[in-house]
C-alpha cells in the first residue's frame, strides 16, 4: 500500500489539459476518494497503474519526474517530525530509511557511502514496480527532489541511475536531475558528494508544512496565492468573500493585494474561481449535501449560479457529475 499524497498534483494535470480523470481511474482501479481524501492508503499496484495510464492519456513524459517537480516532499508530510528529529542529512536520511514503510509500504531507501560518494537507492520486492519506468522515474525524482529539500539550494547530485533503457527524449532528465543520468543500470538512485551527509539540514517543520499547505492548493506559485486561497476558502464558510475584507486579514490593503495579484497575472476573481472549483469537486462527493447546499458553501446567490460555473470549470452541470460518481462507484 501507498499514500494517496504520491498522487498529489495529478488532477490538476487533467483538468489543465481538459481530461477525464475519472475515466482512467476506474481503469486503474482506484477509487474517486483517492483525489478528494487526505491520507488514504492505496495499492501500489493501482496507484502505478494510474500513472501509467495517465502518462498515455495525457501524453506527456516522463510523468515520474514532472509530478515529482510539483509534489515537493509533501508526500512525506505524515513523517515530518521523524524526519526534522535531526540535526544532520545524515540523520535524516538514515530516519527516511528505517521509517519509509509508513507512506510506502514495501519500499526500501538505503544509503550505501564510498571513498568520495553516497547513494541513497530505492528498493523492493515488487517485480511489477521495478519493471514500471513510471515508478523509477517517480521514485528518483522524489529522491532528488527530498534531498534539495533537507540538503538545500546548493545542493547537487553527482548522478542518477535508473533501471529502464534509454528514452528518445533526455532533455527533461537532464534539465530534472541536473546531472548524467544513467539507463539500464542494476538499481534506482541518486548519487552525491557524501560530505553532504554531515552538513546541517536546511529543512523546518514551519518550511515543511507551508509547503505540502502549499501543494494542496490550485496554484502554488507563490505564497501570496496560498495566502489568499487559505483566507479566502476560510471566508467561503462564513459567507464573507469581500476583496476589501479579505485584503485587511492578509494585512495588505486592498490597492496593495490587487497590484501584486496583477504582478503574478492574477486576479482576485480568478483566485476566488480556482478556490470554488476545488472545493466544488470536493463538496460534492460528501452525499450528506445536497447540490443546493453545495451552492450555499461556495457563496452562490442561488443554485443556478452554481451550476453555469461548474459546467465552466468541468463541461458538465453537478447532477451529472455527481451521477457519474455514483455509478462509477457502483461498478
Amino acid at each position: 500500500m501507498i499514500s494517496n499524497r504520491f498522487l498529489l498534483q495529478l488532477d490538476r494535470i487533467y483538468l489543465e489539459r481538459g481530461a477525464d480523470v475519472l475515466k482512467v481511474m476506474k481503469a486503474a482501479g482506484l477509487p474517486y476518494e483517492t483525489l478528494v481524501i487526505n491520507g488514504l492508503m492505496v495499492s501500489f499496484e493501482c496507484h502505478n497503474r494510474m500513472l501509467e495510464l495517465s502518462e498515455k492519456e495525457l501524453d506527456i513524459k516522463p510523468i515520474g519526474l514532472i509530478l515529482a517537480r510539483r509534489q515537493l516532499v509533501s508526500h512525506l508530510q505524515p513523517m515530518f517530525n521523524l524526519l526534522l528529529s535531526h540535526s544532520s542529512v545524515r540523520g535524516s536520511v538514515l530516519a527516511l530509511s528505517e521509517n519509509l514503510e509508513m507512506v510506502a509500504q514495501g519500499l526500501e531507501a538505503i544509503l550505501h557511502e564510498d571513498n568520495d560518494l553516497a547513494y541513497l537507492q530505492i528498493s523492493t520486492n515488487n517485480h511489477y514496480l521495478m519493471n514500471s519506468p513510471v515508478f523509477q522515474d517517480h521514485a528518483a525524482g522524489l529522491l532528488a527532489q527530498y534531498m534539495r529539500w533537507i540538503a538545500g539550494k546548493k545542493f547537487r547530485l553527482q548522478s542518477v541511475s535508473l533501471l529502464h533503457s534509454e528514452p528518445r527524449d533526455l532533455i527533461r532528465f537532464r534539465s530534472f536531475f541536473g546531472c548524467p543520468v544513467s539507463f539500464g543500470d542494476s538499481h534506482i538512485s541518486v548519487a552525491f558528494d557524501k560530505t553532504v551527509l554531515d552538513q546541517v539540514i536546511v529543512g523546518s517543520a514551519e518550511r515543511m508544512q507551508r509547503e505540502y499547505n502549499e501543494v494542496l492548493e490550485w496554484d502554488r506559485a507563490a505564497s501570496l496565492m496560498a495566502q489568499l486561497r487559505s483566507v479566502i476558502r476560510t471566508d467561503l464558510a462564513s459567507g464573507s468573500i469581500e476583496i476589501d475584507k479579505i485584503a485587511r486579514e492578509m494585512k495588505l490593503s486592498t490597492r496593495t493585494l490587487q497590484r501584486r495579484l496583477s504582478s503574478k497575472g492574477s486576479s482576485f476573481h480568478k483566485q476566488l474561481d480556482s478556490v470554488r472549483a476545488g472545493l466544488a469537486r470536493q463538496l460534492i462527493h460528501r452525499k450528506d449535501l445536497e447540490l443546493s447546499d453545495v451552492s450555499a458553501h461556495l457563496g452562490y446567490a442561488d443554485q443556478a449560479c452554481f451550476t453555469r460555473a461548474f459546467r465552466r470549470w468541468y463541461r458538465q452541470t453537478p447532477s451529472d457529475w455527481r451521477k457519474n460518481i455514483a455509478s462509477y462507484e457502483l461498478n
